[in-house]
């Protein structure tokens, strides 16, 4: 069994754009372990390995249904030396909501950006 894992998400669509019915978005799931992970995918799971690159990182505390609005205000107050990247939007889920307060929940959102 894995010694540690990280939950993730990757978000392609904006919700403003693409009907919400139909935004696509992955569930991932890290897995690290100290020796090595033998495992046998089947559909729907994938293994993905994603490319390196820069990110503004920010902080988001509370219900993951505020996370739209959250997206809204940090695009506002993305520094102008930076400009939004083609890679991943990438969400990282700090905590649980099986064993966390909605209001306490922490997520990282990561902006790929370019200089």
């Amino acid at each position: 069994m894995p010694t540690t894992e990280e939950y993730w998400g990757i978000c392609f669509d904006d919700t403003d754009v693409t009907d919400s019915a139909k935004c696509r978005f992955y569930a991932c799931m890290t897995v690290t372990s100290d020796k090595e992970i033998t495992m046998s995918f089947t559909n729907p799971i994938k293994l993905m390995i994603l490319p390196a690159g820069k990110y503004a990182v920010y902080t988001h505390k509370g219900s993951y249904s505020l996370l739209n609005s959250f997206y809204g205000a940090i695009l506002k107050q993305l520094p102008p030396r930076y400009n939004l990247g083609d890679g991943y939007i990438l969400e990282h889920y700090l905590n649980s909501p099986t064993d966390t307060k909605e209001e306490d929940l922490l997520t990282e959102v990561f902006l790929p950006i370019i200089q």
